[in-house]
């Protein structure tokens, strides 16, 4: 019996150990952040019977705002910037570019890993999308401006060093005039 006791403390003595060593690379509270990459602008349309498309890619920025209340699940609110390249813009347009940026409202799901101070999580959410695009066409420049609420989703990875997180994200939104989305390495600080 005692053999069976010791074991016992020992296995709960390693638990606690195991909680607490975790606790301190996966701190809980809100969060605020901010990271650079590169985007793909995508956005397609017609004006005036003529055709208009974007496939460009150019600089991208995050910030972000959240709250993690427990550890397999946050909130978490994003305002990206795709940037705004500028390039060819369809059959009869000579030049353009197009800016987008967005708003977005987050679920954040953090799968459970055997590594205390790495993450790995999934995102889906509702993205309020601004698109301003400039085409130089056949008949003399236009401009379009629109907004578009739509599902943005993404995934990425982050390691974990006490109340800061290094993260490596995509995001993607899901838009009926072309899905913009960005590759933002970034990081988060949890006060």
């Amino acid at each position: 019996m005692p053999k069976i006791t010791t074991a016992l403390f020992t296995a709960l003595a390693l638990g606690a150990s195991a909680a607490a060593m975790a606790s301190d690379f996966n701190p809980l509270g809100f969060y605020i952040g901010a990271g650079v990459g590169g985007s793909n602008v995508r956005n397609n349309g017609y004006y005036s019977g003529n055709y208009y498309g974007f496939n460009d890619h150019d600089t991208a920025w995050q910030l972000t705002a959240g709250v993690r209340p427990i550890s397999p699940l946050a909130l978490e609110f994003d305002y990206i910037d795709f940037g705004s390249p500028n390039g060819y813009a369809g059959l009869f347009s000579t030049n353009g570019n197009a800016d987008m940026t967005a708003s977005a409202v987050f679920a954040v799901g953090y799968l459970p890993m055997p590594v205390p101070f790495f993450d790995l999580y999934g995102k889906i959410g509702v993205a309020r999308l601004q698109t301003d695009t400039n085409v130089l066409g056949p008949h003399g420049p236009f401009r379009l401006s629109y907004t578009d609420t739509d599902l943005a989703y993404g995934a990425g990875v982050q390691w974990k060093f006490s109340n800061i997180a290094v993260r490596a994200e995509y995001e993607r939104i899901s838009d009926s005039n072309g899905d913009p989305d960005a590759f933002v390495i970034g990081v988060n600080w949890t006060f």
